[in-house]
């Protein structure tokens, strides 16, 4: 195997200089092995979508309208419950299918089972609909990552493709990395399999180099959880733009 610390920097040095790779999430594995990371962004282009911020109400982490006074469009499709706990599965999403993941966890059913549910977001984009799941065994220190992609297939809307990525193992210090967007092409969905990005020990550094690789004009929310495998329990932080 090729230096995964070569791919993993080539790699984030790529998202770096991507000038719109859309909302997207990471999951990995603090470099000391004992905690879980998820780390999640939000972009915006117009003005709507930059009208945001990330707040963490009810247990959950919510996207929602910043300044009451300018019109939201399509407010089904920029707020939602980003991040929720169910037990000791956490899950984080760019949309609303998160309510639908945490609703079949609470009742024993899978995590691909409820991304069935959901199609691309119904957008000229057809963005992709991405999903990450984290669960751990505190009695064990044993976790897992999933990882989904929902997406029309060439952006076109008659071919749907449900892309499911699990993941029983990592290597500490990096994670899985996806998002709506192609890097090299505008608005163009994500394609291939996640890749190989960083991950750093400390909450504080994950969330300041993953908020600086984000283009400023366009970085609407961040939000990073560290998940302890020994105990379950969970410590996060966010960053809002405005």
């Amino acid at each position: 195997m090729e230096n995964i610390h070569a791919i993993a920097a080539s790699n984030f040095n790529k998202l770096k200089a991507s000038d719109y790779p859309g909302r997207g999430i990471v999951l990995g594995l603090t470099p000391s092995g004992k905690e879980a990371v998820q780390i999640y962004w939000t972009n915006g282009r117009s003005e709507s979508s930059k009208n945001r911020v990330l707040v963490k109400q009810d247990g959950c982490v919510k996207a929602m309208l910043f300044d009451p006074a300018k019109k939201m469009e399509r407010e089904d499709l920029r707020t939602y419950n980003g991040a929720m706990r169910v037990g000791n599965a956490y899950i984080v999403s760019n949309g609303r299918q998160t309510d639908t993941v945490a609703e079949y966890i609470a009742k024993g059913d899978a995590f691909e089972n409820a991304m069935y549910q959901w199609s691309f977001e119904d957008d000229p984009m057809c963005t992709p609909r991405i999903t990450g799941l984290t669960a751990v065994d505190p009695k064990t220190c044993a976790f897992e990552f999933k990882l989904s992609v929902i997406k029309a297939v060439d952006q076109n809307p008659a071919l749907l493709s449900h892309q499911s990525f699990r993941y029983k193992d990592c290597v500490p210090g990096y994670g899985w990395c996806v998002h709506t967007y192609n890097l090299m092409e505008t608005c163009f969905p994500f394609g291939g399999e996640p890749y190989w990005v960083p991950v750093a020990e400390d909450i504080g550094e994950n969330a300041e180099t993953y908020w600086n690789a984000l283009s400023p004009d366009k970085r609407v929310g961040l939000y990073v959880r560290h998940i302890s495998l020994a105990t379950g329990n969970a410590v996060d932080t966010i960053r809002n733009q405005l």
